[in-house]
């Protein structure tokens, strides 16, 4: 009995061979390593020069990597291998952020948080849209239809919109979001105000 039960196993797994290939090859996508090599070095390379004119700047903060990555709060090796054109991997997108920060530029993160709210903007809730529009509401009819009036106060909506959207505690704090608003209509009619009187 034992032996006709190990020689249905091995029948099987003859059987469920082939299907493990095709499963093996169906899920595994063909991987571009040549454009992932490409991608690669192009990083490595604007790395490295980034470095290089940083240190190299009459205008930087840093002229050796141990001042900037003591400023950056990192090891100088990643700057002085880690960030070199020869180097076989790219520095961490943190490290790259830290030493931006040192120098006072924006980095990666910053593009991508900037490019994040551009295409994809954090819109507040359908509540604090309403307690925003009604605190708008005033300045709007004061402005009686003129055109000036009306882009002044679409321009200070976006202000808020988008104080809103990067300091999301405004949303939690109605005070201090109304209080926004008001700085916000006070400088517009004083604007609007300093306006009429020059024109």
């Amino acid at each position: 009995m034992q032996t006709i039960v190990t020689a249905h196993v091995q029948q099987r797994k003859m059987h469920m061979c082939p299907m493990r290939k095709v499963l093996a090859s169906s899920y595994s996508a063909p991987v571009e390593k040549e454009k992932i090599t490409t991608a690669k070095r192009a990083a490595i390379r604007a790395i490295s020069r980034w470095r290089d004119r940083v240190l190299a700047s009459p205008d930087s903060k840093f002229d050796n990597a141990a001042a900037w990555a003591k400023a950056a709060s990192i090891s100088p090796t990643t700057i002085t291998r880690g960030m070199s054109s020869d180097a076989k991997s790219t520095v961490k997108i943190e490290n790259l952020h830290l030493l931006a920060e040192a120098v006072g530029t924006r980095s990666v993160v910053d593009f991508l948080e900037g490019d994040a709210l551009r295409i994809s903007p954090l819109l507040p809730g359908d509540a604090t849209l309403a307690i925003m529009l009604k605190a708008f509401a005033p300045a709007l009819s004061a402005a009686h239809g003129t055109e000036a009036a009306l882009q002044d106060a679409a321009r200070r909506f976006g202000v808020a919109l988008r104080a809103v959207a990067t300091s999301p505690d405004l949303e939690q704090n109605t005070d201090r979001l109304l209080g926004l608003i008001e700085g916000l209509l006070l400088e517009s009619g004083r604007s609007l105000l300093d306006k009429s009187l020059s024109g």
